[in-house]
């Protein structure tokens, strides 16, 4: 990629797509403005000329963005994220970015080594002055949990389902019965004694008509 410090023309942008490799620390990686040179001391340090800073627009959409190969289920939390409406030019995106190693088993058994992570957004002006510099660009800075996550993909055998199928049957069965039985009982005490009141109910009548 060409560097910005090479002249920018007005409304320009690029689309960036890759991967690479990280070593198992705390970092970052970013798209910036300048061109950019590594100092003895292994510090990055951007080129540019100061009226550069005001017309550099960072706003962009993060279509896909993921640490390993991806597993069924996952869930990239910037994926298709847009940060293009409502900011204008000169500012500065930064993601903080938490992952979490993963060690993901599927049905087969198969074992995966891969990551998931969470991510939160912070944006702010750039600023050029002798006693702060924030220079408008997407950063990415990641931290690595010392915590593992195992998941894995379960599927359930035929035999398994039949068996909860019948289960559940039998299930329903076995209360049906139940109320069955408590109204079977329910019924042969109450009805002779309704029966017994309303036959003495009937001979009084009879004995005042008589």
């Amino acid at each position: 990629m060409l560097g910005t410090g090479q002249g920018l023309r007005r409304d320009t942008g690029c689309r960036l797509s890759g991967k690479f490799k990280v070593k198992r620390v705390k970092g970052n990686f970013h798209v910036a403005l300048g061109r950019t040179q590594k100092t003895p001391d292994g510090r990055l340090v951007h080129h540019f000329r100061f009226a550069e800073v005001q017309n550099f627009k960072a706003q962009h959409t993060i279509h896909y963005l993921r640490f390993g190969e991806p597993y069924e289920g996952l869930i990239n939390p910037l994926d298709n994220h847009n940060a293009t409406d409502g900011i204008d030019k000169a500012y500065r995106f930064q993601y903080f970015i938490k992952i979490v190693p993963t060690r993901y088993i599927n049905s087969r058994g198969t074992v995966l080594d891969t990551a998931q992570f969470a991510a939160t957004r912070q944006t702010a002006r750039a600023k050029i002055q002798r006693t702060q510099m924030t220079i408008p660009g997407v950063f990415f800075i990641y931290d690595i949990s010392s915590y593992m996550v195992t998941t894995s993909q379960d599927t359930q055998s035929f035999a398994t389902f039949l068996t909860s199928i019948c289960a559940i049957i039998g299930g329903t069965y076995t209360i049906a019965g139940v109320i069955s039985s408590i109204l079977h009982h329910s019924v042969r005490h109450l009805v002779p004694h309704y029966a017994e009141e309303f036959k003495t109910k009937g001979l009084r009548l009879k004995a005042r008509l008589g």
